[in-house]
């Protein structure tokens, strides 16, 4: 026992434990980068199922709302979903406002599949941001961008804000890889 405890030394700072001859430092390096990609991936898998989950519930009460075409009874359940989800589920994430950028969500993107794709390399935030955008140029654009050049929520916001939004036509040549898609629109 006393052999053990001579040849183990305890570094405080970093919990490091060396032995005499040999370093286990690059074993736990190499388990902390192991946790922080597992980390990353678990991550990733919530933000796409959470902005999956957003588009179906806002896809379904589009539906909904639609089949009866009066406004007031659109009002009525968006406003009863949204007390009855908070109940059920807790008030994050299901208040009124965010159930209707749910359904905003679901408008701008009829198509799942594509949703689907976007889902694993943006989050709902990305989304959030671009759905109060009016030009549907500026939408692509900025999640194109946000996806192929890994922009967080921050450089989106930083680029779209309502005041001086920037417009593709602006990094036309920086970014025309980008836009070949757009131009036909």
């Amino acid at each position: 026992m006393q052999q053990i405890n001579k040849n183990l030394q305890y570094m405080n700072n970093n919990n490091i434990i060396t032995t005499q001859n040999t370093s286990v430092t690059p074993l736990v390096d190499d388990l902390r980068q192991i946790i922080n990609e597992a980390r990353n991936r678990v991550a990733v898998n919530v933000n796409a199922e959470l902005t999956l989950m957003y588009w179906h519930i806002g896809e379904r009460i589009n539906r909904e709302v639609l089949g009866n075409e009066r406004a007031e009874y659109g009002r009525l359940i968006v406003s009863q979903v949204a007390t009855q989800l908070q109940k059920d589920f807790g008030s994050k994430g299901f208040e009124e406002r965010n159930i209707r950028r749910m359904m905003s969500f679901a408008n701008l993107f009829p198509d799942f599949q594509i949703v689907s794709a976007l889902s694993t390399q943006l989050s709902w935030s990305h989304f959030v941001e671009v759905i109060p955008l009016k030009d549907s140029i500026q939408q692509e654009f900025y999640l194109t961008l946000a996806a192929s050049e890994r922009w967080s929520v921050r450089q989106v916001e930083a680029g779209s804000t309502p005041d001086v939004p920037l417009h593709p036509q602006t990094h036309r040549g920086s970014y025309m890889h980008l836009l070949r898609g757009f131009e036909s629109l």
